[in-house]
């Protein structure tokens, strides 16, 4: 926006200039023309006044030195000529054709302006009807149109530097004007930015100009509103986890009562021994499910600065080896190779970083089919250290790619359930506000039936 609005005005600026030029030189040259038809016209009345039958035409037409005068007679035929020398006299043709010598004839006498066959340039002219004797002649005056303008052509060069200056002035103005005029909405592209990061921290931008003024206003409001909605969210989601905890902690107890009891009893109830492990495996995934809905709500209520001050070093290979360590159950019913890959040491908080892997192993592992392969491998170099968690199961759709990693998001509602240990629909949820908690990059590729691989770059 700034590039375009900055040559749409220079643009603007610059043909409006030109256009200035072009029509001073016009508006110029065309007074010069009127004034010098003025001339041509007060010239030619002095000379009809000083003329008689006694005066010597020779010395007549010379009276104006800058001005060509001619003396017609009544047939056409040239007296004499300012212009032309007295040998060349007898070449030039009956002149009562020329059309100021005809407006004169008819008593409407009018400047012309045009070339002379006689000595080729351009001229203009204007003639009046004096009587003479019993007869009458017509006096001529005319300026050349080339010394007309001789004085503007000279300052032409001048008055075009001037225009070259005013054009890098106007230039100079414009970029700072362009910059100043749009401060502003730089200020408010960042402010918009933070926002849709869900970081936003409230600052007055200064302006000069009402409209801009009002549009930050307007999105101060928008991210108040969005904020208390965010609070009162955030909220509810902890109070709300923390009020689950509490009677599931009683259920798994009484489930643990009924179990023992039924143990201990001389007649074994085979139905109720069901029910209870049932009860007992979905209390067991509730709890884990409200354990990660409060590990969520932490990890949104925790400040960066706080990251950052917990960080050290945090070796990653000995680090994936002990979440390996946590799942060699479901690993060996399934037959998965599991390969790691490079070595490399993230300085974070290290509850951080086991969360983030731990989570996309868990995934891996669990949406890798019966003797599938899972490889994490672990790039380091001077500016980054990058780990990618490859498997080759079962794969998302592009159209779900953009929405795993939000909340309880399920590509196939029924394929958690499916999945041995399945999961709770957080775990990517929670790699994702830790990254943007960390600053880190995490991207996916992945396609259905061939595999998945999600890389994070620390």
């Amino acid at each position: 926006m700034k590039k375009r609005l900055f040559i749409y005005t220079t643009a603007v600026v610059f043909i409006g200039l030109i256009s200035f030029f072009a029509l001073s030189v016009y508006i110029t040259s065309t007074n010069n023309i009127n004034a010098a038809k003025d001339t041509v016209v007060e010239v030619t009345q002095i000379c009809a006044a000083l003329y008689n039958e006694e005066i010597d035409i020779e010395e007549f037409v010379h009276i104006g030195s800058d001005t060509r005068i001619t003396v017609i007679d009544a047939d056409g035929t040239v007296l004499a000529d300012s212009g032309v020398s007295r040998f060349g006299m007898a070449t030039i043709d009956s002149h009562l054709e020329r059309p100021e010598i005809k407006a004169a004839l008819n008593g409407a006498p009018e400047s012309f302006m045009r070339r002379s066959d006689t000595l080729g340039l351009d001229f203009i002219y204007y003639a009046l009807k004096v009587d003479s004797g019993d007869s009458y002649v017509f006096v001529r005056a005319a300026i050349p149109v080339a010394s007309i303008n001789t004085y503007f052509l000279r300052s032409l060069p001048l008055l075009m530097f001037v225009l070259v200056i005013v054009a890098v002035l106007c230039f100079v103005i414009i970029r700072r004007i362009t910059d100043y005029t749009l401060a502003p909405f730089g200020e408010i592209e960042r402010k918009l930015r933070s926002l849709s990061q869900g970081n936003y921290i409230a600052a007055p931008i200064k302006s000069r100009y009402e409209e801009i003024n009002r549009i930050v206003q307007e999105i101060e409001d928008i991210a108040l509103e969005l904020g208390n909605e965010k609070r009162r969210r955030e909220d509810f989601f902890t109070y709300a986890s923390h009020e689950l905890k509490t009677p599931l902690t009683a259920i798994k107890g009484f489930n643990e009562l009924i179990e023992l009891s039924n143990t201990n009893s001389v007649v074994k109830d085979e139905k109720t021994r069901k029910f209870a492990s049932a009860i007992s495996r979905e209390t067991e995934r509730m709890t884990v499910l409200v354990d990660e809905m409060l590990k969520l709500s932490e990890i949104e209520n925790t400040e960066k600065t706080t990251a950052i001050s917990n960080s050290v070093p945090v070796p990653l290979t000995a680090l994936i080896y002990d979440i390996r360590d946590t799942m060699t159950t479901i690993i060996g019913e399934k037959s998965i190779s599991f390969l790691v890959v490079g070595n490399g040491v993230v300085t974070a908080d290290p509850r951080h970083v086991y969360d983030v892997v731990k989570n996309l192993v868990e995934n891996a592992v669990r949406y890798t089919g019966e003797d599938g392969e899972v490889t994490v491998t672990i790039t380091q170099t001077d500016d980054s250290t990058k780990l990618s968690v490859a498997d080759n199961g079962i794969g998302i759709p592009k159209t779900d790619q953009l929405h795993v990693f939000e909340r309880f998001y399920r590509v196939e509602k029924s394929r958690t359930r499916n999945s041995i240990g399945g999961g709770t629909g957080l775990g990517l949820a929670i790699v994702k506000h830790l990254c943007v908690l960390n600053d880190w990059r995490v991207s996916m590729v992945s396609e259905p039936g061939v595999g998945t691989e999600v890389t994070i770059e620390f």
